[in-house]
């Protein structure tokens, strides 16, 4: 009886180690606390159609730019290149803009353009909260329109 009791109390340790050493193995436990995760699956992909309104009786200057910012992040298109991206119909003509003594070409006509902000070239990846998407159309110094909004991301 001695010799059974003296290998079980050697044995048993040993087939425990054996079976926590086994369940690590196929388990792969992960170490919590300092882990380093895939940041880049956090993050998710915003997109927004960026509108703009043309009006008879009003000019915008052919040499304007539709700016777009999300959060610090900064991307401008030529406004004649945001209208022809769209593919709609268009008045490009001479004209007036009083409000900056502007005369000259430009784009004027009751119309309304819309483009995805993927065709402007920014990184639109960003974390789950909120984020601040601002448009405007800038002529030289002038900032002709601008719309805020803020955007809830989860």
């Amino acid at each position: 009886m001695g010799t059974i009791a003296r290998t079980v109390s050697v044995a048993l340790p040993v087939v425990s180690i054996l079976i926590v050493l086994g369940f690590l193995s196929f388990s792969q436990p992960q170490i919590t606390g300092f882990a380093v995760g895939n940041v880049s699956s956090a993050l998710r992909t915003l997109d927004a159609l960026v509108s703009l309104q043309t009006f008879s009786g009003e000019l915008i200057p052919d040499t304007a730019v539709v700016v777009v910012m999300l959060d610090a992040r900064k991307a401008i298109l030529p406004i004649k290149e945001f209208i022809l991206r769209t593919g709609k119909p268009f008045n490009y003509t001479r004209g007036t803009l009083n409000s900056i003594n502007y005369t000259g070409l430009g784009f004027t006509g009751d119309y309304v353009y819309a483009l995805s902000l993927s065709e402007f070239p920014i990184d639109r990846d960003v974390k789950a909260g909120e984020h601040h998407l601002t448009m405007q159309i800038v002529y030289l110094q002038h900032v002709l329109f601008e719309k805020q909004e803020d955007i809830a991301v989860n």
